[in-house]
């Protein structure tokens, strides 16, 4: 069954799209809502005076066009920077299947719109190795993370992981760790500087992002602890797959691994630390979560546990669907 993905072709990418539609076959009964309560910078603010007020069936073949493009998109670029042993779309797969999994994820969200700067930011860093114009190169991650920080507040965390990734890919150059610097403080100097012309400097002040610990509001129940058990199983599974395969594999695309797994843990903590985070912030997580899962899905010679692990997925998508259709009750 998972074998399909294992195949890089064209007729993967059409078996790939009627995932995305099946796994979310509650859309025939119930459009896809937006979830917009918390401001979290200016996608949100587009989300709220632009999508809140289109049709309810364009928001749903927007829900599943932004799905299944970041999927395809993040298993393009993990491809090209041969980040298996071989290419595939298992990391497409895994992207799908986890987005399916919980009720909550099913919504446009910032925090889903804004997983394209994520797959972004995990292009970027795949680039810092032995690149021609490394100084060039800094300066527009620092750039665009800070500007990322005004369309979606928690992106934050990237300053901190874009350090640490030029820590971890590069030897340590004063210069270089200096030109990062810089280009994340050019956007908030040329901003505010507009902002204060203007006199509305206190505007700044809205976008600007804290961390504050808490907990998540959530509804526990059985089945929320039996979809993160299977998610986590998933993912325990994939990273032991994949440590065998790391030993292999020559030492800036190892490095890039290293990157993912830091990212893995930091954006599982994130929702509980930025102020105001909550559930949809674990949309940030999925991308490097399909990452590792895809490991479970590509490198087995014997697919009964792969197989095993996509029934189960399966098996739990189906009863989320079913709970948001109403024929089932929480």
């Amino acid at each position: 069954m998972i074998a399909i993905f294992r195949d890089k072709s064209i007729v993967t990418i059409f078996i790939l799209a009627l995932l995305c539609v099946a796994v979310h076959a509650h859309i025939f009964v119930h459009p896809i809502p937006i979830s917009n309560a918390v401001d979290n910078g200016l996608i949100s603010n587009f989300i709220g005076n632009y999508l809140a007020h289109t049709a309810p069936a364009f928001l749903t073949f927007l829900y599943i066009f932004i799905l299944f493009a970041q999927a395809v998109l993040l298993n393009t670029i993990l491809n090209e920077w041969k980040m298996y042993q071989k290419s595939a779309f298992t990391t497409a797969a895994a992207f799908i299947l986890i987005t399916a999994v919980y009720p909550e994820l099913n919504t446009i969200s910032p925090a889903m719109i804004n997983n394209f700067l994520v797959i972004l930011f995990i292009a970027l860093y795949a680039r810092m190795y032995n690149n021609q114009k490394p100084n060039s190169l800094l300066f527009n991650i620092g750039f665009i993370i800070c500007l990322s920080v005004f369309l979606f507040k928690a992106n934050i965390i990237f300053f901190f992981i874009s350090f640490l990734a030029l820590a971890i890919i590069r030897p340590f150059r004063l210069k270089e760790w200096i030109i990062l610097l810089i280009g994340i403080l050019v956007p908030v100097y040329m901003i505010g500087s507009l902002l204060f012309v203007y006199d509305k400097f206190e505007v700044i002040k809205t976008y600007i992002p804290y961390f504050q610990m808490h907990s998540i509001t959530l509804k526990i129940t059985v089945w929320f602890w039996i979809n993160s058990a299977v998610l986590t199983l998933a993912l325990l599974i994939g990273i032991n797959q994949w440590l065998p395969n790391y030993d292999r594999m020559v030492i800036h695309i190892r490095r890039n691994w290293i990157i993912l797994f830091l990212s893995l843990i930091i954006l599982t903590l994130l929702p509980f630390t930025t102020y105001k985070g909550n559930m949809l912030d674990f949309w940030m997580l999925i991308p490097v979560a399909a990452s590792f899962i895809a490991s479970l899905f590509l490198y087995p010679k014997r697919l009964l546990i792969p197989n095993f692990i996509f029934i189960l997925f399966l098996v739990l998508i189906t009863h989320t669907n079913l709970l948001m259709m109403g024929i089932l009750k929480k």
